[in-house]
Formats: structure tokens, C-alpha cells, sequence
């Protein structure tokens, strides 16, 4: 029993730094876009493509 909780733990840990990377990385994207003056052509070359998914999720949660 114990193996199996430590293998969760494990996941769990894996799972929680892999996320916690990636919101790093997207930060500092952002910021490097911010001071090279590109945030706002950036955000508006994703932002159609961001709300195209949220609609299609929200209609699969729906139906």
C-alpha cells in the first residue's frame, strides 16, 4: 500500500511541477513580448483562435 501512495505522490508531484513550468514559461513570454512592444499584436493574433476553442468546449460540455 505504501508503494501505491508513493507513486501518487510521485505523479501528483510530476504532474503539479510539469503545470507550474509551463505557467513560468508563458510568463515570461509574455513579459519578453511586453517589452519588446509585440503583446498586443500577439494578443490579438490569439485571441480569435482562444475564444474558436472555449466556443466548441462549451458546446461539448452542453450536448
Amino acid at each position: 500500500m505504501g508503494e501505491v501512495m508513493q507513486f501518487m505522490l510521485l505523479r501528483f508531484a510530476l504532474i503539479g511541477g510539469g503545470v507550474l513550468l509551463l505557467v513560468i514559461v508563458l510568463g515570461v513570454i509574455a513579459v519578453a513580448l511586453k517589452k519588446a512592444g509585440r503583446y498586443d499584436q500577439a494578443k490579438r493574433a490569439v485571441e480569435p483562435i482562444v475564444r474558436e476553442r472555449l466556443e466548441r468546449y462549451r458546446k461539448r460540455d452542453d450536448g
